[in-house]
């Protein structure tokens, strides 16, 4: 039997129901006789390339993805993210919500985050940070031409901005629920106050107050992030939950630089791998070669790293300190010596 057609086979009777005669199914479907879905299905009858294309569109089943798995080293990603065309952040929200409360209808076992940058997941709850976060990837990542020559300004906010707003609360609160492995290097922490000293230092800010307002909404998400760690689950800044079992495991290391990457393990061995760039953007796909590959990386990553969750006081003390004295650092370079 054809390498390719059985593991296309194998894919499409995952996702028929139970309850239904693989073979039946596709002979409806292919328009045939049921004997000649058996053909089929045993591989003594070629599929035709009509016919593979109409259960690759049913089935949401990529042929291209087929043959990268079919062939060793070879890797078929899926792209998702903004559309550089109009960059609708609402658009990109809106996926990024459905994707996450796919993954909470599912079994997970286990997330892996590597963390070269702050995941937005924790900012998206800080309004302010969102905001900000939202004008630097229009201007500095996407060369937005509607922003030449604008300001970041609090005060022009707008229906877009506010449902945009909506939306990233709502990522905030399903982030907050699905149990994460977060590992950070010493730069993590780093590229939001690397990202507010540059706009400053730019006269990027429309005033003095919306950049202190960013700086008080920076220092708010870190002193809310080590009370996550102190007690080992995520929840949002401003509506602590009375109870919650513990859900985040944060790792720090100062070693090995790191990539932003997200390894999740379902129950039944099956694994997806997201690779982030841009901070906001990704590639992902449900490889389970290129999978295992990225797990026993992480694995290693953490096991070199320090716990600075729940138990690990003092690395998370010595972690904070260092954090705290950035944004000191950050507040006096920029003249603000009365918010230190």
């Amino acid at each position: 039997m054809d390498q390719i057609q059985e593991l296309f086979f194998k894919l499409i009777k995952e996702k028929i129901p139970k309850e239904k005669s693989p073979a039946q199914f596709i002979a409806e479907l292919l328009n045939v006789t049921t004997d000649g879905a058996y053909r089929r299905l045993r591989g003594d009858t070629p599929l035709r390339l009509y016919e593979a294309i109409k259960l690759s569109k049913y089935f949401g089943i990529s042929l291209d993805e087929l043959q990268g798995r079919a062939i060793p080293g070879v890797y078929t990603f899926r792209r998702a993210g903004l559309n550089e065309a109009n960059l609708d952040f609402k658009a990109y929200l809106q996926n990024l919500l459905a994707l996450l409360n796919q993954l909470k209808s599912q079994q997970i076992e286990r997330v892996i985050f590597a963390c070269k940058d702050i995941p937005v997941f924790h900012l998206y709850e800080f309004p302010e940070l969102t905001l900000f976060k939202i004008f630097y990837w229009k201007n500095t990542i996407f060369n937005d031409d509607s922003l030449k020559g604008k300001k970041f300004s609090l005060d022009e906010i707008g229906d877009y901005e506010r449902e945009c707003l909506s939306l990233a609360r709502q990522v905030a609160e399903k982030y907050a629920i699905i149990p994460t492995i977060e590992i950070w290097s010493v730069e993590t922490s780093y590229s939001l106050m690397k990202q507010i000293e540059y706009y400053a230092e730019t006269q990027r800010f429309a005033s003095e107050e919306d950049l202190k307002k960013i700086i008080k909404a920076g220092d708010e998400y870190f002193k809310h992030l080590e009370e996550e760690c102190s007690r080992g689950y995520k929840f949002l800044h401003d509506k602590p939950p009375k109870d919650r079992v513990e859900n985040f495991t944060l790792y720090y290391n100062d070693l090995i630089s790191i990539d932003n990457i997200i390894h999740i393990n379902y129950r039944g061995d099956k694994s997806q791998t997201f690779m982030v760039y841009h901070s906001i953007e990704y590639l992902n796909t449900e490889d389970q070669e290129f999978g295992k590959s990225i797990e026993y990386w992480l694995e290693n990553l953490y096991k070199k790293s320090d716990m600075i969750s729940t138990v690990g006081e003092r690395p998370r003390n010595k972690f904070f300190r260092s954090v705290n004295e950035r944004m000191m650092k950050l507040k006096e370079n920029l003249g603000f010596k009365e918010m230190v």
